[in-house]
């Protein structure tokens, strides 16, 4: 059944403390009419839920039980928010109701208010994957312990995200990480006691989940559980008993860098494909690039070109190659699945000279062409 036929069938009567709770982690996470719709009312097996998502995190607000509805979703204004916590009062729910296939309605004894319904796209579910650890934390621990990690240096803007939280899970404990270096203010690192089974480690953005705890009632509610995906899964899951939000795994590489990465090449009006997050491969003076970051105490974005195929390893070969990296400081070549590959690394925080940096690669690699033809 279409969410539009449902909804009229099956009107939602919401309580005023649902609409309440909406309202607060629709203003928390800052949900926007201007960005597109991104709120869903969806009804599965009898349970009302609010979904919530971006490309980085889906967010899920447990309503209501709806015993004989059928499962439908159906995107709605988060202006809905509004609506309902307006109208409603402590005595009286608010309906939220389907007027025609354009339009829904929130109505109570005290008024009512009709509104379109914004452009239908498709919501992502996401399927819950095999955990590799649980955790279950104090809800308000954890919210202090988080909002510690992620306290940015006094008197300093943030000119992007900063760093990603390095989340590592095992012997009772969570602890949280962050690495302010390539800032120039050091490290720091959170724990607090948990409950763990297994061990994990991996890099999360949790700016979500903060604002989502934010508005969580812990005196009702003491306690937060923590799920992470086992390798190849989609990320971390925090689940409470109002609501679960997903977090993806992060490339910390990625989220430090590839923009600076994109803006050099640009800048330098080179023409890329992105291969992933942390690569791209051009073109220059007629040779094909790589361009591919890695982290480290140091990151860097490592050029490489193959200059050379279907050659089979040998001890010469090696020692010729060696013999070439000493002529040429800052490029080397190696040999690798048949390839002679020719290398050179650039520091992330040097990313404005990959122009530079590819034409002198290009410059070498095809001085070495006599060389190479008789190898």
């Amino acid at each position: 059944m279409r969410g539009t036929e449902a909804l009229a069938a099956y009107p939602q009567e919401i309580s005023y403390h649902e609409w309440w709770r909406l309202w607060s982690y629709v203003s928390a996470l800052s949900i926007s009419d201007v960005e597109g719709h991104s709120l869903w009312l969806v009804v599965n097996d009898g349970k009302r839920t609010w979904h919530y998502e971006t490309p980085f995190m889906h967010f899920e607000l447990f309503g209501g039980d709806v015993p004989e509805c059928p499962n439908f979703a159906l995107p709605v204004s988060p202006r809905v928010a509004d609506f309902g916590t307006e109208l409603a009062t402590g005595s009286d729910d608010a309906v939220l109701s389907c007027v025609d296939a354009a339009s829904l309605m929130v109505k109570t004894p005290r008024g009512s208010i009709v509104f379109d319904l914004p452009t239908d796209t498709p919501l992502e579910w996401w399927d819950g994957k095999v955990a590799a650890c649980t955790a279950v934390v104090n809800a308000q621990s954890l919210r202090d312990v988080l909002h510690c990690a992620r306290t940015v240096p006094h008197g300093f803007r943030v000119p992007d995200y900063g760093p990603p939280i390095w989340c590592i899970i095992e012997n009772n404990e969570v602890k949280f990480h962050a690495d302010w270096t390539r800032y120039g203010f050091g490290r720091s690192t959170a724990t607090l006691p948990a409950r763990t089974q297994g061990v994990a480690q991996f890099h999360s953005s949790i700016s979500y989940a903060m604002m989502v705890l934010n508005c969580l009632d812990t005196s009702d509610d003491p306690d937060v559980t923590i799920y992470v995906d086992a390798e190849g899964g989609t990320g971390c899951t925090l689940v409470s008993s109002e609501w679960r939000i997903t977090t993806l795994f992060v490339d910390p590489v990625a989220a430090a860098w590839s923009g600076a990465l994109w803006s050099a090449l640009r800048a330098s009006n080179i023409q890329y494909i992105n291969d992933g997050a942390t690569a791209a491969e051009f073109v220059v003076n007629g040779a094909q690039l790589r361009a591919s970051m890695h982290g480290g105490i140091t990151p860097v974005c490592r050029l490489s070109t193959v200059i050379a195929r279907e050659v089979l390893c040998s001890a010469d070969l090696l020692a010729e190659l060696n013999t070439v990296n000493a002529k040429f400081a800052g490029i080397n070549l190696w040999w690798e699945n048949d390839m002679i590959v020719a290398v050179t690394d650039i520091d992330m925080s040097h990313i404005g000279d990959i122009s530079a940096k590819a034409e002198r690669l290009v410059e070498v690699t095809k001085s070495l062409g006599l060389l190479l033809a008789s190898l």
